[in-house]
């Protein structure tokens, strides 16, 4: 049997904001947004190879117990990604912390002025 060309099993995206479905033929925008712990150059000196760390080992240790590795990781890196139609990019772009929209995840009563 030949396989025949279906209309029915076109390609189809969601927007993840406004939730609009969008064929492949329509203008989608990928975001993807980058979530990572910013850390300071490590710079290993004579002196560190010298001392004994197994009580900073025990201590992380007993830091991370109970957590699960993707806990871990999460805490660390995160890629999130989305797919998103041209009015919801353009939103996104315009305001993309949710600053102006009031919808920010900076709330000076959490986070302080910093």
């Amino acid at each position: 049997m030949v396989p025949q060309e279906r209309d029915d099993l076109m390609l189809k995206y969601i927007c993840d904001i406004c939730r609009k479905e969008l064929d492949e033929n329509d203008l989608v925008y990928d975001l993807n947004i980058e979530v990572k712990a910013k850390y300071n150059k490590l710079e290993i000196s004579l002196k560190d190879l010298l001392v004994d760390h197994m009580d900073e080992i025990q201590e992380l240790i007993e830091k991370t117990a109970g957590l699960t590795a993707e806990k871990l990781q999460d805490d660390i890196y995160k890629l999130l990604s989305f797919h998103l139609c041209p009015a919801c990019k353009q939103r996104y772009m315009n305001d993309p912390l949710g600053l102006k929209s009031g919808s920010s995840i900076r709330d000076k009563r959490q986070f302080g002025d910093n």
